[in-house]
């Protein structure tokens, strides 16, 4: 009896424990939902008082795609299934013959040899030796190298006979006939998967012509082989030699264009990053899903809420007397750019009357910052890669508006602020080592925690200490190719002028620096950027007001806005 009692006993208390736990938990939720609403409403409240708010708030605005990097975007998924014993190796095999480095075409062809067909490894033969150090454009072979932990380089042996056979589909039929295998030509970009090749004991792809091989399928000393060598040879790839042979289309150099559904594969040449962008072609998309994981056109809508806040960023080192230029640059800001604050980030140690004139003004304030002398373990040498680390480091923490000393504003930049970009710049008019294009980031905005900012940040990990170009115009754009999502490029923003010539980036021949083009200062450009030298009319007032060219009109222009502090 007592048993039993006991038992009865426990039964209740265990009951009573479980409605006191459900109960508690509903609470508890009810109180969390609470505290969440609550929260939102005070960060609502405080994301309308400024942008310290708003930067805390970032996060929980982005879309769910921003919110975390897919490790597998652009990949073909896999199942279980695939996993059926195939005649031919899940290897593919590559071979270069040229003595350089490869392009971005190669580097796309491999990409999607990697996220299409999901191969154990990629082998890229060659008997070139690659340089990674060498200034160059294209740094695709680095990037194939960080990216795709299966790729590996292969030296081509001394005592292969290229003088018999030559390079290229030979020595891939070679390897082929010798280990089975897949052989893809450098150009080929894969429209889709065609692994399911690899279940055929040989299979052929030419391009349209039927006049070069664009892939082979074959599984060890495969009689096929020996069969195309001569085909080769004798210079007849007939179709009706082989059974089934796919084509592969060729799209005209530095081109991209639709190309039929039922086509598995083209071969491209001649394109960047810059020629797939915004091209609404079934080429450009599938480049695009390689490239940054979505097919769809890129766009440079605003990932981040707010706006880009109206703060400008100046940096100076070393002790000056602030010259004519210069005032009329920060005058400028002043008096038609209207900021909220100008912060000058330095050692403190400009002086003189022009400046004292600005010591004036409640929203003008001189940052102490000791010199940046290392980024990543580099040695920073030039003052104007002092600046680009700053720079990076303001615009990423507090966003604003950065300007060099030399850029001139013309007009009022509320309306491109009210569009709501993350990030804006525009090119640069000089270009070296193959760059279709540089960025000039002389005038530079963004709102705090740019996504732009913090790779372009990171990419100075490869800093060149004695590259001036590479680290301030060339590394800015490799960003852009990469994330062009993150920041609008407006041609209008600045108009660079070099050697006392302007290049107006909205113009089709802006790359043409020995020449002058033609622009209205008064209404094509926000601001005016003399690269190298400054105007003479600049070097004092008497000359100003006594010139009158373009650039004197703009000066005078500047030095008849009304300022309180004069």
């Amino acid at each position: 009896m007592r048993l039993k009692l006991r038992k009865s006993v426990l039964i209740l208390i265990g009951v009573g424990v479980f409605i006191l736990f459900f109960y508690s938990s509903l609470f508890d939720v009810k109180i969390l939902n609470n505290s969440e609403h609550d929260m939102r409403k005070i960060l609502f409240k405080f994301s309308k008082t400024g942008n310290k708010a708003e930067s805390a708030n970032n996060e929980r605005h982005l879309p769910a795609a921003e919110k975390y990097n897919d490790p597998f975007q652009g990949y073909d998924t896999l199942s279980y299934e695939d996993l059926r014993d195939s005649p031919v190796p899940n290897t593919i095999h590559y071979v270069w013959c040229h003595q350089e480095t490869i392009s971005f075409e190669n580097y796309l062809s491999i990409l999607s040899a990697w996220k299409f067909m999901r191969p154990d490894s990629i082998e890229f033969h060659t008997a070139h030796v690659f340089n990674h150090t060498e200034k160059k454009y294209d740094m695709w072979m680095t990037e194939l190298q960080k990216t795709i932990s299966g790729f590996s380089i292969h030296k081509i042996p001394e005592s292969w006979d290229g003088e018999e056979n030559g390079c290229g589909v030979w020595f891939g039929i070679a390897v082929l006939h010798d280990r089975g295998g897949i052989y893809f030509s450098e150009n080929l970009l894969l429209m889709k998967s065609i692994s399911s090749y690899r279940r055929l004991n040989f299979k052929l792809g030419l391009n349209e012509h039927a006049d070069e091989i664009s892939f082979i399928f074959a599984v060890e000393k495969e009689e096929k082989l020996r069969q195309l060598v001569k085909l080769k040879k004798d210079q007849d790839l007939s179709l009706n030699s082989f059974n089934s042979t796919d084509l592969c289309e060729i799209v005209p150099k530095g081109k991209v264009r639709n190309i039929p559904d039922d086509v598995c594969c083209c071969e491209v040449s001649g394109i960047h990053p810059v020629d797939i962008m915004h091209s609404n072609t079934s080429v450009a998309a599938r480049a695009r899903r390689l490239m940054y994981g979505n097919p769809d056109i890129v766009r440079d809508t605003p990932k981040l809420p707010g706006k880009i806040p109206k703060i400008v960023h100046l940096v100076w080192y070393r002790k000056k007397e602030m010259d004519f230029m210069m005032y009329l640059s920060l005058r400028s800001v002043m008096t038609i750019l209207k900021p909220e604050k100008v912060f000058i980030h330095g050692d403190n140690l400009l002086y003189g009357k022009y400046f004292d004139k600005f010591k004036k003004d409640p929203r003008v304030h001189n940052l102490y910052r000791e010199v940046p002398g290392t980024i990543f373990g580099h040695r920073v040498l030039y003052t104007q890669h002092k600046s680009d680390i700053i720079r990076a480091d303001v615009l990423l923490k507090y966003g604003g508006i950065y300007m060099d000393w030399d850029v001139l504003w013309l007009k009022p930049i509320d309306d491109l602020i009210d569009k709501g970009y993350d990030a804006i710049f525009n090119f640069d008019h000089m270009t070296r080592n193959g760059y279709p294009d540089v960025i000039n980031l002389g005038v530079f905005m963004s709102k705090p925690h740019s996504h732009f900012v913090k790779y372009w940040q990171d990419s100075l990990v490869n800093y060149r200490s004695d590259d001036f170009y590479h680290n301030a115009l060339e590394l800015p754009y490799k960003t852009y190719e990469k994330y062009p999502q993150y920041v609008h490029v407006e041609r209008h923003l600045q108009v660079m002028c070099f050697q006392l010539k302007c290049h107006p980036t909205f113009r089709n021949d802006y790359h043409d620096f020995e020449r002058d083009q033609h622009f209205d200062w008064r209404k094509d450009a926000y601001a005016i950027h003399f690269t190298h030298p400054d105007p003479p009319e600049y070097a004092n007032e008497t000359a100003l007001k006594q010139g009158y060219n373009k650039f004197a009109q703009i000066g005078q222009h500047i030095l008849n806005q009304k300022y309180e502090y004069d």
